[in-house]
């Protein structure tokens, strides 16, 4: 996971004068911090099981299930951050383009008759 998050950043790189590329990688800054910290826990875990210290190792599994949530979400936010902007601008870039051929084909498909000026058959 570090690995892909690494070559996403580096793939990237040419494109952090953005603002969202900025923010997004602070999310993913905070993320690996809180998977560094996932790892100081785990290590911890296990040195207080080998000496049996079980109530200190409970305590320290709250610390565990916070930073892998944390971990886990700023990776995923901000991961998916820079692909969802990108997404967002060029769909404004297409609605531009797409909107003159639809009103078009909406022309071509549906007749020009009024609705409410319908005959009725009875």
């Amino acid at each position: 996971m570090v690995a892909i998050t690494g070559f996403t950043c580096f793939r990237f790189r040419g494109e952090m004068a953005k603002p969202y590329f900025r923010v997004a990688f602070v999310f993913i800054g905070l993320g690996c911090a809180l998977a560094v910290v996932l790892v100081l826990v785990v290590l911890g875990m296990d040195v207080l099981h080998l000496k049996g210290e079980l109530e200190a190792m409970r305590r320290l599994s709250y610390v565990y299930d916070a930073a892998e949530v944390g971990a886990m979400g700023f990776l995923c936010v901000g991961l998916a951050l820079p692909t969802a902007a990108r997404r967002m601008e060029r769909g404004k870039h297409m609605s531009d383009r797409v909107t003159p051929l639809s009103r078009s084909r909406w022309a071509y498909m549906v007749p020009a008759t009024v609705p409410w000026r319908r005959t009725r058959s009875c």
